[in-house]
């Protein structure tokens, strides 16, 4: 075979050619730098809602880890994850975290939005019950509460229905709102059922509700949260994100190496009563990964089962679609 002698300074062209499409092909055209400043210094960034398993958000916001990113984060907070998106959709947020269920039904509808980062991996949820629930049985006919309509405790609510051996059919599923209205409602027994996660199912067996089904006896893992934006933010901050991500995951090694730290954060932004503070960190702190990998793969196709069972997906969206992994992929050259 005769070889081709390429002369060096023509080698090095090419290299420097072929890197400059990899930073195009990534950014759209912006260059992808963990070390440059952020594009957009100020943001707005949705959380689903005010919950415990967030506690790595509030963590980086308390110790400053935006603001030595050279962010301004402003933290809004919505009731549902169907609010959430559709705020990611207008504008009004520019990176959302909540459930990918949530952000998956805007994808299934076309709209160019893309998940970066998880490390939320957490099969939490549990529903609880009013006392005279004493079986599987007794769980039929009843209202089941979801914080709405397309969020993750819907499409988990209507797995666990059919996990259970009843039908769709069987139940009425009631968009309730977030944990404290859920009790309320349950108190008050407009439903009987409740989908909750910490500290909420503390809450709940202090009220004398009882535990009857927990998702972690029928699944390994969940994406309990996920960091979502839309395709023109990612293309055109790139640096931007990464400031973020950067923040966040180090908030998650804090959160997992100083639970006293998160459980202060968890107080002041979400108001858990301190006895449940540091329990609430105990059920989901090792299901936090500050390289924001999603789950396993048989965990992730649980997760579609889940909506395709339940009705939530009409079908399984390829990885490329929904998910833009360069983030997850670079994680070591960009960690904290």
């Amino acid at each position: 075979m005769t070889r081709v002698r390429v002369p060096h300074v023509w080698s090095r062209l090419v290299a420097i050619v072929l890197v400059g499409l990899v930073a195009f092909a990534w950014g759209g055209g912006a260059a992808f730098s963990a070390a440059a400043g952020p594009e957009k210094p100020s943001i707005t960034v949705g959380l689903s809602q005010a919950t415990g398993t967030l506690s790595p958000v509030y963590v980086a916001a308390d110790q400053g880890l935006f603001q030595k990113e050279g962010l301004n984060v402003q933290l809004v907070t919505f009731n549902a994850g169907a609010d959430l998106t559709k705020a990611v959709l207008g504008g009004s947020v520019d990176i959302g975290i909540g459930a990918l269920a949530g952000f998956m039904l805007a994808v299934l509808a076309g709209e160019p939005l893309k998940v970066v980062y998880g490390g939320f991996n957490m099969p939490l949820m549990s529903w609880w019950a009013v006392p005279s629930i004493s079986s599987v049985a007794d769980l039929k006919g009843k209202n089941w509460g979801i914080t709405g309509f397309g969020s993750s405790t819907d499409l988990l609510t209507r797995f666990v229905v059919q996990q259970k051996g009843l039908s769709l059919k069987d139940v009425n599923i009631v968009p309730i709102g977030g944990t404290d209205s859920g009790l309320a409602a349950m108190e008050a027994g407009r439903i009987q059922v409740l989908a909750l996660g910490a500290p909420g199912m503390f809450q709940a067996r202090d009220m004398g509700f009882k535990d009857v089904i927990d998702l972690s006896t029928l699944v390994k893992g969940y994406p309990y949260h996920v960091v979502a934006a839309m395709s023109g933010f990612l293309r055109n901050d790139p640096n931007t994100v990464t400031a973020f991500l950067r923040a966040l995951s180090l908030g998650i090694q804090m959160t997992r190496s100083n639970p006293r730290a998160a459980a202060d954060a968890l107080a002041k932004h979400v108001g858990v009563d301190e006895k449940y503070a540091i329990p609430t960190i105990g059920t989901f702190v090792n299901y936090l990964y500050a390289d924001g990998r999603l789950p396993d793969k048989a965990s992730m196709d649980a997760f579609w089962g889940m909506g395709l069972n339940g009705g939530g997906f009409r079908a399984r969206v390829a990885d490329y679609v929904w998910l833009d992994p360069k983030w997850i992929e670079t994680y070591r050259s960009w960690k904290p």
